[in-house]
């Protein structure tokens, strides 16, 4: 049951949808008696049927309810409304962390203010046994004074409790700020997680760019946990050293090693400003990092990844006593992008290559490429902007007019998708059915206005041809998992298949690259949530009833399901999804991986490892499975 602005909700009056993750949405409410507007977090429908969730709901307001702190948002009430918990908080009028650091970088003094404030919550938090365990800037709100509030205890757990599980909590936090002992599913953690995610914050802050990325959450989670800190100098080359010593250690990969508490963070992190006589942080840094981290992977920096001899995919690394893989920062494996997908230049330019042949045969180009061989300088890193006129949108959106705006061309595992900068809505045109314009505003929209609203340009500006349209819908994707809009980018990944169905050429090309970002993405929802995400498109007049069925009833949907299911320990529903699945070819391999998978949960060995060995063992099998596919092997033995 959705809930509409207007209806009364206990004492409340129901508002403006504030927001959607993957566990509850968030409104605005007000209660007449006390003439207070308040946040109502209210759990989705489809939670009601497993007591696990329910009883999660209950525990996330017993824990916050009991903390009182200037800088974390308090929670005022909890209840039940046809059947649907929810929970009452303060309303913080202002923006995230996210969005002032997309439209705005804070100022040195701006930065040291945010972590002295969230250290200080965090510090109060831990002495309370309480861990938050999904530190990251989108859950920082900055009020109209400029003073930081910490919000969305979620993922909060009693530090004594001990209850995590690999299967269960493992992908609750955000990748690019989750700590490696909780990527590994380690049970027994402590306020240090935190202190990691924090750090991973202060990095960003301060560099201009998290310090691991890649297409994937499994990717990033990878780095987390074996690769060593790209160093911050050379990414930023301003980062005075004394700084740079505090991210150091406060990103240890083990807790022992970081901080011993948030507190002693914000101290050294003052010090070292002082010591060094910093005085300002560069306004364009985010530029500078982006551009550095780049030149950095490609270049295969010493700094950035240290490789031991003779180290292949699958290679195990040492254990620890717990059985889980280590690594120090002299013993480094190369993260498995690196190692088997074309990560040196030639390697990357070979793969663009026959990418920009298959793309330019199935759009009836081909004579186009020899207009586009001069471009491509393979004794240099490929400039995105080069390649643009190509696949961008076929022949009739080239990216030539929308330099100005800063609009660039990534690959996503070799499919082009267009990346797009903040750029405020008064700098910006009508759409007018211009789907580039259309991406820059709902980047906007995300950052200055709502989900919703954004969500509603990216469906009413759709292209009308199916090679425009599958590149417009994955660059969709990118904008809204960056804005943490994780059920929308997978939704608009599931739309790119759904699209490319119409010409199997098209489909057998586009296909695991989809179903790649779908398998690592839509594992790091606590819940897919498809049909709550999807329903407030079609609310938007966009899609039809007719067009949500079809969706709702597609096999890649039900992949996408299935995956989420099992990442989050739902056996039986995950068993039921995947007989359900109808492709044409009911043995495809990226679902007899999820069906390994499920033997794996199950018990079930050996069938899991007859699966696994035949994925291994056909030339057909996507990269990104086979890499996969020798990852849950390892972890068998």
């Amino acid at each position: 049951m959705t809930w509409h602005e207007g209806e009364k909700v206990g004492g409340y009056i129901l508002g403006k949808q504030l927001g959607q993750g993957g566990m509850a949405t968030v409104y605005l409410a007000h209660h007449p008696q006390l003439d207070r507007e308040v946040a109502i977090k209210v759990m989705h429908q489809n939670f009601l049927d497993d007591e696990g969730f329910v009883a999660r709901f209950k525990r996330e307001a017993q824990i916050v309810a009991r903390l009182s702190h200037p800088h974390i948002v308090p929670v005022y009430d909890y209840d039940e409304h046809d059947g649907q918990p929810y929970l009452v908080m303060k309303y913080v009028q202002g923006w995230t962390l996210k969005k002032q650091f997309i439209k705005d970088p804070l100022d040195l003094d701006g930065v040291l203010g945010v972590i002295t404030a969230i250290g200080d919550a965090l510090n109060y938090a831990h002495e309370q046994g309480v861990l938050h365990r999904d530190i990251k800037p989108s859950n920082i709100v900055i009020d109209p004074e400029g003073i930081p509030h910490l919000t969305d205890f979620g993922l909060a757990r009693l530090a004594s409790s001990g209850e995590s599980t690999m299967s269960a909590d493992m992908l609750l936090g955000t990748p690019h700020y989750i700590s490696p002992e909780q990527a590994r599913g380690v049970k027994q953690l402590d306020g240090r997680t935190d202190i990691y995610s924090l750090g991973i914050v202060l990095y960003e802050l301060l560099v201009g760019k998290v310090p691991f990325t890649g297409d994937s959450a499994f990717s990033i989670i990878h780095d987390h946990i074996y690769t060593a800190l790209p160093k911050p100098s050379l990414v930023n080359p301003d980062l005075p050293t004394n700084v740079e010593a505090v991210l150091y250690k406060a990103l240890e990969k083990q807790p022992n090693d970081r901080y011993e508490t948030a507190n002693d963070l914000v101290s050294a992190l003052t010090d070292a400003i002082k010591r060094s006589n910093m005085t300002e942080l560069d306004p364009n840094r985010i530029e500078i990092a982006t551009e550095s981290l780049a030149k950095i992977r490609a270049e295969y920096n010493d700094e950035l990844t240290i490789t031991p001899p003779a180290v292949g995919i699958g290679s195990p690394l040492p254990k620890d006593k717990n059985g889980f893989k280590t690594a120090t920062m002299y013993q480094m494996q190369a993260p498995f992008y690196e190692q088997d997908r074309f990560w040196t230049i030639s390697g990357c330019a070979s793969l663009l290559i026959i990418v920009f042949v298959s793309f330019g045969i199935l759009l009836g180009m081909s004579g186009n490429l020899q207009e586009l061989a001069p471009l491509l300088d393979f004794d240099k890193e490929v400039s995105a902007m080069d390649i643009s006129p190509l696949l961008v949108f076929g022949a009739n959106a080239y990216i030539e007019p929308y330099r100005e705006y800063g609009v660039t061309i990534e690959t996503l595992d070799g499919m082009p998708y267009i990346d797009v900068p903040y750029v405020s809505l008064s700098d910006l045109p009508d759409t007018s059915g211009d789907s580039v314009i259309s991406l820059l505003r709902a980047k906007s929209l995300y950052t200055d206005a709502t989900e919703a609203e954004a969500r509603q340009e990216i469906i009413t500006h759709i292209p009308n041809e199916i090679e425009v349209t599958i590149v417009y819908y994955l660059s969709a994707a990118q904008i809204a998992l960056e804005m943490d809009d994780t059920g929308a980018a997978v939704i608009y990944a599931i739309l790119a298949s759904e699209e490319a169905r119409s010409d199997n050429d098209i489909f057998t090309l586009i296909r695991p690259i989809t179903l790649n970002f779908i398998y690592h993405n839509v594992a790091n929802i606590r819940t897919i949530n498809l049909a709550s995400v999807l329903q407030s498109i079609e609310e938007t007049g966009a899609i039809t009833p007719t067009f949500a069925e079809n969706f709702t009833n597609s096999p890649i949907t039900d992949f996408a399901t299935a995956r989420n299911l099992l990442a989050n320990g739902n056996t039986a529903l995950a068993r039921t999804t995947l007989l359900s699945i109808t492709e044409p070819n009911p043995v495809n391999i990226e679902y007899n991986l999820l069906r390994a998978e499920l033997q794996i949960q199950l018990g079930n060995a050996d069938n899991a490892r007859s699966l696994l060995d035949g994925i291994l063992e056909d030339s057909a099998t996507p990269e990104w499975v086979r890499v996969r596919a020798i990852e849950l092997q390892n972890q068998q033995e």
